[in-house]
């Protein structure tokens, strides 16, 4: 907060109004006079940000962030007037990163425009923000009103084009990833199959920013033990303290004159500066995050079921599309055109979408997911949920891969678990998963199981049916970060809508990804949908028009009202067919047979 004198203007009007009004008020002439800002400027507005940055303070140097500001040509930008917000890392927090990244990255030599682009727009706002002006949300973005303190996250100076990765199914390198496994949607990028990868632009929208925030978090009543967790214990928050992701906003070392007594804020003439602890990097996805994770392979596996590539000519955003935005960009010279495209999930509204073969001749297969959707889509990094995209994020409860495996492999693959030892719920548990694997698993990948080695279950994971495995996945993805708060884990519910049972104990680890955060379980929590009288229709492969019917007439509410008791009697597909009572007569009647996609007549 600044404190400043009155200026000759303020003065001059008070004193218009105090003779307008009639009443009397003693000359300010001597304050005027006094008035030190004529000839000088605050001790606490600085220069440029550039030149604050190249110069330093505070016992603070920043020539590796003026290095990234000068190969990506932005001296001249930030050496102006203009209205720019930075989270800065100074000289000793990029010599730390550089001896402990995930990128091997180990002096400024080493990195790559990509990832400068990174670190620095990442690291950006496009306005002047003080902290406090941070937390809100200003009148037409997601609220009707100017709301203070329910900021949660915000768009940076960033591009979508700025996070072009490639994947392809080589390990995990530098500046590429894996395609999503056990997808059809994805073979022909697959070099087994001739293909070259795939570019794909990350997080399917421009980049955004998760800060944590005094008054945000003051307002919707996080505790400062939910932070323990959501840092895996090794940061705490007190007080008022600011982070963006995990990174805390530390005090600027300047001293400041008597106008201010602000210790976090830097001032200059084109903006605020923060001074972080550490380098920010920020994260990408929930849905790229899982697949980067070391312990959450199985999940994501799964996950990527419902993932497919959409090509950018189909992605417009402000009037145009992203494949003339990739072109403009990347596309230049004799080199060989490239394609991109985005990965999106199969949601409500989006379980159809265009698979093309051929991009110059427009050549496309419609593809689908039969209506199997997920509740929202985890690669999408500006997911929107009841909160609006600033206000609130995601949250998912991911079982790690010992829990995954624990849960679908039958006992004669667990030779270590003693049933003696375990609760009868446990036990339901293991008994659902593990009926599921045995029925649609071929022999072959259950005899290959073993529980020292969990992705051996993978092949199995991937014969169950998407629908089967929705159930487990929705289960587990909740749509709003405030309603998953580790102090209010005992509100959060299952897909029946009764207590999950979760506890901050079963959090493992934690990921605050870019759309929502991450609780990494030693537990697994399976859907009522696999515990429920609608089980069978579910999971056995002759009731699918049941389950069909289930899910058109949204009948589950009712069937998954866990503390009723049903006697349900579902018949099979067999059974399923209507004989037409004026054909009876006749030397032909007619029958109708159903199944699960749609209605066949056939004479009898």
């Amino acid at each position: 907060m600044f404190k400043h004198c009155l200026s000759k203007f303020s003065c001059a009007l008070v004193l218009m109004c105090a003779l307008v009004t009639g009443g009397s008020l003693q000359s300010c002439k001597d304050e005027l006079d006094d008035y030190k800002y004529d000839d000088s400027e605050p001790t606490w507005l600085g220069s440029s940000i550039y030149d604050f940055l190249n110069k330093g303070a505070g016992g603070h140097t920043y020539q590796e962030y003026v290095k990234i500001i000068e190969a990506l040509g932005l001296k001249d930008v930030l050496a102006r007037t203009g209205s720019k917000t930075l989270f800065i890392a100074d000289d000793a927090a990029f010599a730390e990163f550089y001896a402990n990244n995930n990128w091997g990255v180990s002096k400024f030599e080493d990195f790559s425009d990509a990832q400068l682009k990174v670190i620095l727009y990442n690291s950006m706002l496009d306005n002047a923000y003080l902290l406090d002006m941070l937390s809100s949300r200003p009148a037409g973005s997601d609220t009707s009103l100017p709301t203070e303190g329910s900021c949660l996250r915000r768009t940076t100076s960033g591009a979508m084009m700025d996070t072009v990765a490639h994947f392809s199914d080589g390990a995990t390198t530098r500046e590429g990833f894996r395609l999503p496994q056990n997808n059809k949607f994805f073979d022909r990028f697959r070099e087994a199959n001739g293909g070259k990868g795939l570019r794909v632009v990350m997080g399917a929208s421009d980049p955004v920013m998760v800060h944590f925030l005094n008054e945000y978090v003051s307002n919707n009543h996080i505790e400062d033990t939910d932070f323990d967790i959501f840092f895996n214990f090794k940061k705490t928050r007190t007080g008022t303290e600011a982070f963006v992701y995990d990174r805390k906003v530390v005090t600027s070392g300047i001293e400041y004159d008597k106008y201010s007594d602000d210790t976090l804020t830097i001032t200059c003439k084109n903006g605020y500066l923060y001074r972080m602890d550490g380098v920010l990097v920020p994260p990408s996805d929930m849905a790229q995050e899982l697949r980067e994770h070391p312990n959450t392979k199985l999940f994501s596996r799964m996950l990527d079921r419902f993932a497919y590539p959409l090509w950018g000519k189909e992605v417009v955003i402000s009037g145009e599309d992203l494949q003339s935005r990739f072109d403009y960009t990347y596309n230049v010279g004799d080199k060989e055109k490239e394609y991109v495209h985005v990965i999106k999930y199969s949601i409500e509204g989006a379980s159809t979408f265009k698979d093309y073969t051929d991009y110059e001749g427009m050549i496309q297969n419609q593809e689908t997911f039969n209506g199997v959707v997920l509740p929202y889509d985890p690669g999408n990094a500006q997911y929107a949920g009841s909160g609006g995209m600033e206000g609130d994020m995601a949250a998912m409860l991911v079982p790690n891969d010992s829990m995954v495996y624990r849960f679908f492999a039958p006992l004669s693959a667990q030779p270590s678990v003693n049933m003696d030892e375990l609760t009868q719920q446990q036990k339901d548990v293991i008994a659902v998963g593990s009926s599921i694997v045995e029925r649609y698993a071929n022999k072959e990948d259950v005899a290959a199981l073993n529980e020292n080695d969990f992705q051996t279950i993978a092949p199995c994971l991937d014969s169950i049916p998407l629908n089967i495995v929705q159930a487990f996945i929705a289960n587990l993805m909740k749509g709003s970060f405030l309603g998953t708060l580790p102090s209010n884990f005992d509100k959060v519910t299952n897909d029946a809508r009764d207590p999950m049972g979760i506890v901050p104990a079963d959090v493992e680890e934690c990921v605050v990804a870019n759309n929502g955060i991450i609780y990494i379980l030693n537990n697994v929590f399976g859907p009522a949908k696999y515990q429920a009288v609608m089980t069978p229709p579910l999971i056995m492969q002759n009731m699918r028009i049941m389950n069909k019917i289930i899910d058109d007439m949204d009948y589950d509410s009712y069937l998954l009202a866990m503390d009723s008791y049903f006697s349900f009697i579902v018949p099979d597909d067999e059974y399923f067919v209507y004989y037409d009572p004026v054909s009876l007569g006749s030397s032909e009647p007619l029958a109708g047979k159903f199944n699960s996609g749609k209605q066949k007549a056939n004479a009898k």
